[in-house]
């Protein structure tokens, strides 16, 4: 199997956060399903699973059923804090005196349900934040090896070319950047940082 280049790590990064399936970014990579699984978790991350609230427009459940069922379309989500306040919304609830068992059922179902939310929400921005620092670490690489580039054309043509991917890597950086987004470090000097500290800890008396 080949070796991933630069430009293939940032071209599958872009192509996850667009929401590409697997077999489409296999096929543009000109890559086995597996193989692209497998250099997602070298990269640390996994193949995103699409969204149980979309999907489930799309299952037999109403059909399955004699009795006509609304069926659940999928709205924009809440942030964070609408749905901590919804959460203490419901806790507050369940203090009145007033509160009858079937509302406590419905409100612990509800809480369940914004408990798991609030878990996949922080998951998902994780990982978004995780693919932002390494496509800002492989534009930077690809910055590099442009600039190498440009500095071995020889033609007029050849040099517009990569002066242009070079604006276009720096604009993006800067996009990254003044977002607040820092370059992710490679597995291997994350290891090579962890080994350091390992042989340093042997030799510490």
């Amino acid at each position: 199997m080949p070796y991933w280049s630069v430009a293939e790590e940032h071209l599958l990064l872009e192509l996850v956060k667009q929401g590409s399936s697997l077999q489409d970014i296999a096929q543009q990579l000109n890559r086995s399903p597996d193989a692209i699984n497998m250099k997602l978790k070298r990269l640390g991350m996994a193949f995103p699973v699409k969204s149980a609230v979309k999907n489930l427009h799309k299952s037999n459940f109403n059909s399955a059923t004699t009795t006509t069922q609304k069926a659940i379309e999928p709205k924009t989500s809440p942030s964070a804090q609408e749905a901590l306040e919804l959460l203490w919304g419901c806790i507050e609830r369940l203090k009145e005196p007033d509160v009858n068992a079937q509302e406590i059922r419905k409100i612990r179902l509800l809480l369940a349900a914004i408990k798991a939310y609030v878990v996949l929400a922080t998951d998902y921005l994780l990982r978004l934040e995780q693919m932002e620092r390494q496509m800002l670490r492989i534009m930077k690489s690809q910055l590099e090896e442009f600039k190498v580039f440009l500095e071995r054309a020889e033609t007029p043509q050849e040099k517009a070319v990569f002066e242009e991917r070079i604006r276009d890597l720096e604009e993006g950086i800067k996009q990254f950047m003044e977002a607040g987004v820092r370059a992710a470090k490679r597995n291997a000097d994350l290891r090579r940082i962890s080994i350091g500290k390992v042989r340093a800890t042997r030799k510490t008396p």
